[in-house]
Parts: structure tokens; C-alpha cells; sequence
């Protein structure tokens, strides 16, 4: 199955033109790139910031909510719903999962206010008629919306299944090797837990690293763990310590080091030039 940034960024965009919104995609697991590392989804798709009432006094509550918060949140529930984030703004927020059990990320669509919402103290002057501008949110209107979005986003996910089975491994094997590492980046991995989950001696499975990813585990996890942390540095303001440690490394220095080595240049300097923040 083809794909790629272009196509599944062009649909969303397309979207966004149809229905009068915006769209923000956060990647929790660092799954929405392709074989080869390139993230399918551009800088500006990955932050809120591109949304007027979202940059506004845009400060750590932000991160806390729409990250952490609403990760939280989403892990419990399937189904869609309109969230009232610390600001005042209403969202639809439609959470990306694989199965039941995987969550990959949260889709955010449009910025409403709910009727006599009044905007909390301490934001930016520039802030209170960019508020009172957004359109009133209706409840109604908003179920048929989130439907429609639940819909795009059972597609987006079905693609990735179908380019991760297809061309990140040929084998059913190889397809639970690589689920197995990106569900456990943070955490310490090594060849025998591998084996262990595969049910195959440590010399089995180093050759089915070998025939799957023409690499050992080592080098699988260091491009695994840099992938997500490129989309950390792109879609949040977290510093490079908490970044290092989210994708399991064991301090800031090591990473750096990875990171430049698989990425051609410190992480420091990657997030400059991927994406500038306002």
C-alpha cells in the first residue's frame, strides 16, 4: 500500500477546507512516520500553535492538557468527545487507537466556546476578542462532526496497519518484532525479553532481526526511540532531558549522541530547523 506524508497530509488539509477547522494530530507513540523515518505528518499539523486562541499566552497548562491530560483521559474511552480545555476553548478530541488496547494519539478538530463561557484571568489582552470571535459550540452539530472525524481517523489508522504489515517487516514475526519495540521504548530491552515474547531462543531471534531489519536490536532501538523523539522535539516544548528519558534513554548526553549520529545533527538543532516556535 503507497503512502505517504503528502497524501494522508493533502486529505487532512482537504478537511480542514471542507468543514471551516483546524486539525492538530499528536503522536503519543511516535507511529506516524514512515519505514524510513520520515514523519508523515508536518510540524505545524503536530502543534496547536498554528491555531490563533492556542498561541495566545501558549504556556505549560497548554502542554499539560492536551498532551498529558487528555493521553489520560483518552487511554480509558474509544469514542469521540468535545473537551473544554484550561482557556475556555472547546474541541472535538477523537483518540487514535490500534485495537482496544494501543493508544497512538489524540486528533484534535476545530476551537469553539461554549454559550456564556468567560475566558480565565491572567492571558494575554490580544487574547479576549481572538475568544469571543470563535463560534458558539452546538452540540448537535458537533456529534455529526465528530462522527465524520471518528470515520478519517479509522482510515489513517488502517493505513499505517497496512504500510507497517506491508513494508516495515515480511513476516508475521518480523510484524511483532517491531510492534514489541515501539510499545516498549522507554522502557530497559534487551535480547532476552525479546525472546521471551517471541516464545524463540536468543540466537533465533537475533537471526529474525537480522533477516526482518538487517540489524540487531541495539541499532533497531536507537532509530526506533530517535523517530519518536524527532516527533517529541517537533510537536512539544520539552526539554531534551525529558524527551531523552520519555524515549528510555539513560541520560541527555547518550541520547545526544544517538541522535546525531542516526539524524546528521544534535537534537537541539534538529528542533530549530524543523519547526520555529512562535
Amino acid at each position: 500500500m503507497k503512502l505517504n506524508a503528502a497524501i494522508l497530509e493533502e486529505s487532512i488539509a482537504a478537511v480542514e477546507r471542507h468543514l471551516g477547522i483546524r486539525i492538530t494530530v499528536v503522536d503519543n507513540q511516535g507511529s506516524f512516520h514512515t519505514p524510513a523515518g520520515n514523519v508523515l505528518f508536518p510540524p505545524d499539523r503536530q502543534s496547536h500553535r498554528k491555531n490563533q486562541v492556542c498561541n495566545l499566552g501558549f504556556n505549560n497548562q497548554c502542554i499539560e492538557h492536551c498532551r498529558h491530560a487528555m493521553k489520560e483521559k483518552c487511554t480509558g474511552i474509544t469514542d469521540g468527545f468535545a473537551e473544554d480545555c484550561w482557556k475556555g476553548v472547546t474541541e472535538i478530541v477523537i483518540p487514535i487507537r490500534r485495537g482496544e488496547e494501543q493508544l497512538l494519539g489524540m486528533f484534535y478538530a476545530g476551537s469553539w466556546r461554549r454559550k456564556g463561557s468567560v475566558p480565565p484571568k491572567g492571558l494575554p489582552r490580544s487574547f479576549i476578542p481572538a475568544f469571543y470571535e470563535l463560534p458558539i459550540w452546538n452540540e448537535c452539530n458537533g456529534k455529526r462532526l465528530k462522527t465524520l472525524l471518528e470515520l478519517l481517523v479509522d482510515g489513517i489508522v488502517r493505513r499505517l496497519d497496512g504500510l507497517e504489515y506491508s513494508t516495515t517487516s515480511n513476516s508475521t514475526r518480523g510484524y511483532r518484532i517491531s510492534t514489541f519495540v515501539r510499545r516498549h521504548l522507554s522502557e530497559p530491552l534487551g535480547i532476552d525479553e525479546l525472546s521471551a515474547h517471541l516464545g524463540l531462543s536468543r540466537s533465533s531471534t537475533s537471526r529474525l532481526l537480522q533477516e526482518n531489519f538487517h540489524c540487531g536490536l541495539i541499532k533497531l532501538l536507537h532509530e526506533e526511540r530517535i523517530r519518536r523523539a524527532q516527533t517529541l522535539l517537533i510537536g512539544t516544548t520539552e526539554t531534551v532531558a525529558n524527551i531523552a528519558a520519555k524515549v528510555g534513554f539513560r541520560d541527555k548526553y547518550h541520547f545526544s549522541k544517538v541522535f546525531r549520529k542516526i539524524s546528521g545533527m544534535p537534537p537541539g538543532l534538529f528542533r530549530r530547523q524543523t519547526f520555529s516556535i512562535k
